[in-house]
């Protein structure tokens, strides 16, 4: 991505994002107030088994509407 951002000086915008914790998250949110985003490309993953009821212990699947931040 640093790359493409090399090649599109004006219309790319990088920003790291690390999930775990919750601050980082508000403030990038501080950050990207006020900025149209056109497109975002998200390399993360969704953390949880979809089965975990099943499985004592599993963690519950996560979803991007359903996030449990805590967790």
């Amino acid at each position: 991505m640093h790359a493409l951002a090399k090649v599109f000086r004006s219309n790319l915008r990088v920003e790291a994002l690390d999930v775990e914790p919750a601050e980082s998250m508000s403030a990038l949110a501080r950050r990207l107030d006020g900025v149209p985003i056109d497109i975002l490309i998200n390399n993360a993953g969704i953390y949880g088994n979809p089965d975990a009821p099943s499985f004592p212990g599993s963690v519950p699947a996560q979803s991007l509407l359903g996030m449990d931040y805590d967790l």
